[in-house]
């Protein structure tokens, strides 16, 4: 079994890394194909188990780019050019091993859903197809939603039936064509895809490295949000709470801690990475001074989230839920961002006090045990100033910085005009830029002729 596993996983990263016109003389010569594909439950479940690919495949563009961290200008230098290029928001930056990590993830899904589809189903197997084949779509719909806050423009419902979105693979066969489909139908997909997966999931996984209705309902909830939906993101949030409401006390966790935070510890719902982050490690990455700033004296996540790091007044960042200093970046699924997204979306319903109550349950854990007073806000803009603030302070180093901009860059009076000093000049990243999405890499559209994103 652990030689047909490792020889499936070499054919699926000879089939990511090859080009597209080398992939059928590959497949081609294949002594048997039986060694090179899943064929039983068992082999589902670990191909959606390689946590590497299935969990720790999230794109780092984003991550790159946006402002809750920078680098010095010695670190910035010993990097190869592309990660230099996206850090100064380059007008030419590519993001081809996200996309190909994104899409490995997608091909996995494909072939467990195919090889589930050809098992008959009894009494013995019937619960463990259904549970796989609810893994499966949950997978290929979170692998879909990252692919398209890097490489689709932020979602637009007056022009979603028209502008470009990402291809939707939905086969495994790789000689099937590649093409941009519309944004409406990318978003549609994903939701479809949840849709399915939900009566097929666990409420709660048993490992949280694996999907469940909680998982889905998060990624339902960041969906709609990021659709600027905001009635649907706090429901689904708010499914998601019902079934995993658990929060950390941090006045529990020990600040001299190298690292403060378990990996799935009791917070999570889902257990997902960053891919390729590590320049953004405790050592390499500092945290921007106006965001330290912002946290409290009494604000526990100053220092369960930082810690002196290079010169006097340089701070990294500790506090990863994926429980390291040095590896992959948290960008799960928590109880913790659920009651944000609560938050948000009472504040923009007009209702500021229940917004608040919803906040303050996040914060009374965050805060040195009786110092803290509970925010109140006299109107739904104080509220929703309020809460996304406290968003960006407890959701720092996950990525979800460059999504929140994306879509807060379209409102009036949210619009945030990015700022980076490398080599004594500043660089300017203006919100209606068209480098808040990424381009598809070159060799994608050159074969394929899909359309490239706008510059």
């Amino acid at each position: 079994m652990k030689q047909k596993i490792r020889l499936l996983k070499a054919c699926i990263f000879l089939i990511i890394l090859l080009p597209m016109q080398g992939c059928e003389k590959y497949l081609d010569a294949k002594p048997d194909a039986k060694i090179a594909a899943p064929t039983s439950i068992e082999d589902v479940q670990l191909l959606l188990d390689n946590y590497t690919v299935m969990n720790i495949s999230s794109p780092n563009l984003a991550m790159q780019s946006d402002d809750d961290f920078y680098l010095t200008d010695t670190y910035l230098n010993s990097l190869p050019a592309e990660f230099q290029q996206a850090y100064k928001w380059e007008q030419d930056v590519e993001g081809l091993v996200d996309w190909r990590a994104g899409y490995k993830m997608v091909l996995h899904s494909n072939m467990a859903l195919e090889t589930l589809q050809k098992i008959t189903a009894d009494d013995f197997n019937r619960a463990a197809i259904k549970s796989l084949t609810g893994s499966a779509l949950f997978y290929r719909s979170l692998a879909f939603f990252h692919l398209a806050q890097h490489f689709a423009i932020p979602y637009d419902a007056a022009g979603a039936a028209a502008l470009p979105g990402i291809p939707l693979r939905v086969s495994s066969d790789i000689n099937t064509p590649n093409i941009r489909h519309s944004m409406q139908a990318t978003y549609d997909s994903i939701i479809a895809g949840l849709q399915h997966a939900l009566p097929m999931l666990p409420a709660t996984a048993v490992r949280v490295s694996r999907p469940s209705k909680a998982a889905a309902y998060a990624l339902l909830s960041n969906l709609y949000l990021n659709m600027r939906a905001y009635d649907k993101a706090g429901e689904y949030a708010d499914s998601a709470l019902r079934l995993h409401e658990m929060l950390i006390n941090y006045n529990s966790v020990s600040a001299s801690a190298a690292v403060p935070f378990a990996q799935f510890n009791s917070e999570v719902i889902f257990g997902s990475a960053i891919t390729g982050h590590r320049r953004f490690n405790l050592a390499n990455g500092k945290v921007d001074s106006s965001l330290y700033d912002s946290y409290a004296s009494n604000d526990l996540r100053k220092t369960l989230y930082y810690r002196a790091s290079g010169s006097p007044g340089q701070y990294g960042f500790k506090g990863n839920y994926e429980g390291n200093t040095y590896g992959a970046l948290f960008n799960g699924f928590t109880s913790a961002e659920m009651l944000l997204i609560k938050a948000e979306a009472a504040a923009r319903a007009g209702q500021p006090t229940e917004a608040m109550e919803w906040l303050n349950r996040l914060l009374i854990t965050r805060w040195k045990t009786g110092s803290f007073v509970p925010f109140t806000a006299a109107d739904e803009g104080e509220a929703l100033d309020i809460v996304l603030r406290e968003r960006r302070k407890e959701l720092v180093g996950r990525g979800k910085r460059w999504y929140d901009l994306r879509r807060l860059n379209t409102e009036a009076g949210r619009a945030t005009v990015l700022k980076r000093k490398t080599g004594g000049n500043e660089i300017l990243l203006p919100p209606t830029s068209k480098r808040y999405t990424f381009l598809i890499p070159y060799q994608v559209v050159n074969e394929t002729g899909m359309q490239q994103n706008e510059r």
